[in-house]
């Protein structure tokens, strides 16, 4: 084949089929987004990659911090980044602001989990004498 996406009925002049074809339909065309928007994304994803290398860094380093309190973080800083940059490539204003609120909305779960994790865990019955002992440290 020539490299381009499937389409309904095999011709890829055609808009593509399934949920990517649909949001893009929705998005408009891809484009690069103003100069200016574009730096200020790019240099939210850079202080996002800095700071979430610098926990995981610290997190190595000093200590007993749980799977679930590293993986929270980690991943709400990465969506927040890819969502960030997926929205760079919209046309339309509004679907930009739409992935930068998604981008914004994920980083909630991350801090929620790592200021409220003792208590989630005593409170769900599901906490063992090491996560008892490391519970000033964690948190």
């Amino acid at each position: 084949m020539s490299g381009q996406p499937a389409t309904s009925e095999g011709n890829t002049n055609d808009a593509p089929v399934g949920l990517i074809g649909r949001l893009v339909a929705i998005g408009g065309e891809r484009q690069q987004a103003p100069r200016a928007e574009s730096a200020v994304v790019g240099l939210c994803v850079a202080l996002l990659a800095v700071g979430l290398a610098g926990y995981l860094l610290y997190g190595a380093y000093y200590g007993p911090q749980t799977a679930l309190l590293e993986r929270s973080v980690f991943y709400s800083l990465a969506a927040a980044g890819g969502l960030a940059l997926a929205g760079l490539t919209f046309r339309y204003a509004v679907v930009r602001c739409a992935f930068y609120a998604l981008a914004l909305a994920s980083l909630v779960p991350g801090y929620y989990l790592n200021q409220h994790f003792m208590a989630i865990v005593m409170s769900g019955g599901i906490a063992t004498p090491p996560t008892r002992s490391c519970s000033a440290s964690c948190c």
